[in-house]
């Protein structure tokens, strides 16, 4: 599909431009939002998207952030330096954990972020609201500068001002400005002085100075009407030519309408439209100064990364509207908690902004001037105490947790995104913990940041300098002992460090997006291997891969593995997916999609680890699967632990009922086998026959039986 490429909506009231360089979403996004009614243009990559946008105007557009070409950054900086491209808003499309994604956007001018996968229900009302607050922003922005024109040409209200005599003659729509009737000189004048506001009065006094010394001043006040509105003036003074320095002129105009339209483009900007906290730029900004000023000082600050645990599940039971009265609440309550501490600080100008929402169910809180570290964990603890507390939402008693990490200046960082990022590495402890508390970012953790972080730019040269290799290890027929399939598992040979565990770099790999080229390679690696066995004469056998979550949300991943298949000339039938029960249960619908057309394709599916996570049975039955495997921790102790018994013996009768064929990991004894025999397990994996091993060693194994 090219980029000319347009649906016309039911009425086609606006237009959206949708750039994704996968075919297939793009389809899925132009129906989806044709069906809403707007009118919808497609490209495939950011360039493409800035020549159709220079010919074809659009209202808003929607961009994926990794395209060829060009990327959704770069798209972002290029389009706002065109002139009809500044405003535009722009929704990133990115990761729903990928932080440092959806911050780099920010930065490139994007205006709001989704998450993928795409909550389709949702996208409409998400680009109806973006798009009311782009023309709200729009209105505003051409109302101040048809005001600020109006000033410069029109002039409004004039006078004359003999500051000798406090005469000052003034013009009729001078007398409208301030609302008091036709009068002479010298009341006029007592009048203006009593209107302006108190604050502003030394200004006002300093202008008229400057215009004496024939320095022409302006000067925006407050002036208080005797109907008791409040109006903001803007007056420009300037010296009589040729006259005396006591002989003013100048004009008075009426600017309340624009204050209020740059109140609004402000609010618009900076503020959170649920919650009315500040957002994300804003609370950088006041971070920045409070930065400053603790460096001059010499003083603490505490900032603190507020994640709700569980959100999601409240959002999808209840609704988005449920979930926007619960932020509401939450901000109440945060704001309550932080209102009249001796830590919990106002801003530098004055205001309550130490608290903001960063996006989602995440807010952080900013506290200046920290004495001792214990006010702090006061403050935390005093959140979890009232965030714990019930909330009614629809009729429904809900209880809400939070997780809280906290980072410290100077002593965890000494700039912004330093100390965000590792106030949030503190709170993903807490979550690993079991969520509902409070960690303060420490030396350990410091330290397994930079272990990570090597680890990551490590695990990037690795995957350049092909240091993957795979490992295979056998699944044996539990009655002939013969091989049928092998499960690929990848294994990283450090040049330096030697094997390192899958454990410690597969969560670096999904965290860092690394996991999507690296699952790739793992099934077009295993793909090549067994097709070379194939044609080395070996019998037909399964070759299954594993695949995270990420991987599985991966919307080119079809596309991906058909091109693998075509590649490698391996039938598809002998390719065998495995998934976790926690990775068809975030989003069953959205999985039964994707497994029915991996069914299609003609490839195996299988549920890896069952037992250990919390598949419902209703679901379960629906799913297109042809295998379940026991996860290890119920063999291990067989045959003497009765539960562990009892537990396997259930799991082998429910796939059977369900026709599905049952593979047991973890098998290292005889008696596991023969009770695994007993009950009529499929398929044995395990140590008692092989641990994984490299190709060369595996290979062998298909062509003879083993015995035990």
């Amino acid at each position: 599909m090219s980029g000319i490429d347009i649906h016309k909506g039911n009425n086609g009231l606006h237009t959206v431009m949708v750039i994704d360089d996968d075919e297939l979403l793009r389809e899925v996004m132009a129906e989806t939002l044709q069906e809403d009614g707007y009118t919808v243009v497609v490209a495939s990559n950011g360039q493409e998207a800035l020549d159709v946008f220079k010919h074809s105007p659009v209202d808003l557009i929607l961009c994926d952030v990794m395209m060829p070409v060009m990327n959704g950054y770069d798209f972002c900086e290029n389009l706002r330096q065109l002139p009809n491209g500044r405003n535009m808003p722009v929704i990133i499309m990115t990761g729903q954990d990928d932080i440092e994604a959806i911050e780099k956007a920010f930065d490139c001018g994007a205006t709001d972020f989704i998450s993928k996968p795409v909550n389709w229900p949702v996208i409409g009302h998400r680009i109806q609201y973006t798009l009311r607050a782009s023309q709200a922003i729009k209105e505003a922005t051409l109302n101040a500068k048809l005001l600020s024109e109006a000033q410069r040409i029109a002039k409004l209200g004039n006078w004359s001002w003999d500051t000798d005599t406090k005469e000052m003659l003034v013009s009729a729509a001078t007398y409208h400005i301030f609302r008091v009737p036709r009068t002479s000189p010298c009341v006029f004048y007592q009048m203006l002085l009593k209107s302006i506001h108190p604050d502003d009065r030394a200004a006002f006094d300093l202008a008229v100075e400057q215009a004496q010394r024939d320095c022409p001043s302006d000067i925006e006040f407050t002036a208080t009407l005797p109907n008791g509105t409040a109006r903001d003036i803007h007056m420009h003074a300037e010296r009589i030519p040729d006259g005396t320095t006591t002989q003013l002129f100048g004009t008075f105009q009426d600017i309340t309408e624009r204050k209020n339209a740059e109140a609004e483009i402000r609010q618009l900007a900076y503020y959170d439209a649920i919650t009315g906290l500040p957002n994300r730029t804003l609370f950088k900004e006041h971070l920045q100064q409070a930065l400053q000023q603790a460096q001059r000082n010499g003083t603490r600050i505490a900032v603190m990364f507020l994640d709700l645990d569980n959100f999601k599940r409240i959002n999808d039971s209840l609704g988005h509207k449920a979930g926007d009265q619960l932020l509401a609440e939450i901000s109440s309550r945060l704001q309550q908690c932080i209102r009249g501490t001796d830590v919990a600080t106002k801003d530098i100008q004055g205001s309550s902004d130490s608290l903001a929402r960063l996006g989602g169910d995440e807010f952080t809180l900013m506290l200046t001037d920290i004495k001792d570290l214990h006010h702090v964990s006061t403050v935390a603890e005093r959140v979890l105490k009232s965030l714990s507390e019930p909330i009614m939402l629809v009729g429904n008693r809900v209880v809400v947790t939070s997780s809280i990490g906290v980072s410290i200046y100077p002593d965890d960082g000494n700039e912004i995104d330093s100390l965000l990022k590792h106030a949030d590495a503190a709170m993903y402890q807490v979550k690993y913990k079991g969520r509902n508390g409070v960690f303060f970012y420490d030396d350990e953790l410091r330290q397994q940041s930079q272990n990570r972080l090597q680890l990551e730019s490590e695990l990037y040269k690795a995957l350049k300098n092909d240091e993957m290799t795979l490992f295979y290890q056998p699944k044996i027929n539990a009655n002939t002992l013969k091989v049928e399939g092998f499960e690929a598992l990848i294994r990283w040979i450090h040049p330096e460090k030697g094997m390192v565990s899958p454990a410690d770099f597969i969560p670096v790999a999904e965290d860092s997006g690394l996991i999507i080229p690296m699952g790739k390679w793992v099934i077009k690696t295993a793909c090549q291997q067994l097709q070379a066995w194939r044609q080395a004469g070996a019998e037909p056998i399964t070759m299954a891969v594993n695949l995270s979550c990420h991987q599985f949300s991966d919307h080119q991943l079809l596309e991906a593995v058909e091109q693998i298949i075509n590649e490698t000339g391996v039938e598809s039938e002998l390719l065998e997916f495995e998934i976790t029960e926690s990775v068809l249960m975030q989003d069953a619908e959205t999985a039964m999609r994707v497994l029915n057309e991996m069914k299609q394709m003609g490839m195996k599916l299988s549920v890896d680890d069952f037992g250990t996570g919390y598949s419902s049975m209703a679901y379960l039955k629906h799913f297109p699967l042809d295998v379940l495997k026991i996860d290890r921790s119920f063999v291990m102790d067989i045959p003497q632990d009765k539960q562990d018994i009892t537990i396997t013996t259930a799991i082998i009768s429910l796939a059977k009922a369900l026709e599905l064929n049952v593979v047991a990991e973890g098998v290292e004894t005889t008696e596991q086998l023969e009770f695994l025999r007993s009950c009529e397990c499929d398929q044995i994996q395990g140590f008692l026959f092989s641990p994984p091993v490299p190709s060369e060693k595996a290979g062998p194994m298909i062509y003879k039986p083993f015995s035990v």
